[in-house]
């Protein structure tokens, strides 16, 4: 991505414990309106960075996100701002 220009972006969370309520970033998406260059960047080791404790399923639909915001590309700030709300 272009150094100089203003990018959005959403930090991407995930909750292992809704009671706690502690969330973990595990990576970041960008997207530069202007250019319509989008990125996704999350821990290069995932699956071990949120812990030990997950059942294989919570491991599974993480991995599910990661590849579809690497493959998501939105045409435009709302778009991606529609496909990341909660």
């Amino acid at each position: 991505m272009n150094t100089n220009s203003v990018c959005f972006y959403t930090i991407a969370k995930f909750i292992p414990d809704i009671v706690r309520n502690e969330p973990r970033n595990i990576g970041v998406l960008l997207f530069n309106d202007s250019t319509k260059e989008y990125a996704s960047r999350f821990l290069p080791n995932l699956r071990s960075k949120v812990g030990n404790s997950l059942l294989t399923s919570d491991k599974d639909i993480i991995s599910h996100y990661n590849k579809y915001f690497k493959e998501l590309n939105p045409l435009s700030k709302d778009d991606l701002i529609k496909n990341t709300e909660s």
